[in-house]
């Protein structure tokens, strides 16, 4: 009695194993698939760096990684349903990155780039607006070779976030 409650005990830990090592095979399949849908998404939208990002961008980011970690961490999903939710969401990007051709589209998802400094004055109303502090306009300035707001003539706030100034003569 006792050899037949070892056996059995035996079938159940193997059993565990193959269910644990099938659970891990898993994880990573969905982590390549994951990487590699990351990987031609990018491709598809054309970004081939991720250092200046529009807020279009960022919803994107937000969007992937929430993809991939809900199909990752859910045992019960299979890998199809990554390669089809990429497929959707590239097949979306990818329309409204044509649609965005228009300018009344592309002005109501990324905004207009606006003027915080005309003809050497600040215009105060735009850093109101846009929720900007003074010392983090001097630190934009600074990150782009420029230390004092007397030695500039104009300055936009772009909407990817890069700043572009004209230095005084």
């Amino acid at each position: 009695l006792s050899s037949a409650a070892s056996d059995v005990y035996k079938r159940q830990g193997e059993t565990e194993n193959k269910t644990l090592h099938t659970m891990y095979l898993s994880i990573a399949i969905k982590l390549l698939v994951g990487m590699l849908g990351v990987i031609f998404f990018l491709r598809i939208s054309g970004k081939t760096q991720m250092a200046q990002l529009t807020p279009l961008d960022s919803v994107n980011s937000f969007v992937l990684g929430a993809l991939v970690g809900g199909v990752l961490y859910n045992p019960d999903t299979p890998v199809w349903y990554l390669v089809f939710a990429f497929a959707v969401w590239t097949a979306a990007n990818v329309s409204l990155r044509y649609l965005m051709r228009f300018h009344r589209i592309r002005r109501a998802i990324k905004g207009d780039s606006v003027m915080l400094v005309r003809d050497r004055r600040l215009v105060m109303r735009e850093f109101r607006r846009n929720g900007l502090e003074m010392e983090q306009f001097r630190t934009m300035l600074r990150e782009n070779g420029i230390f004092s707001m007397f030695d500039v003539d104009d300055v936009r706030f772009e909407t990817c976030l890069l700043y572009t100034s004209d230095a005084a003569d």
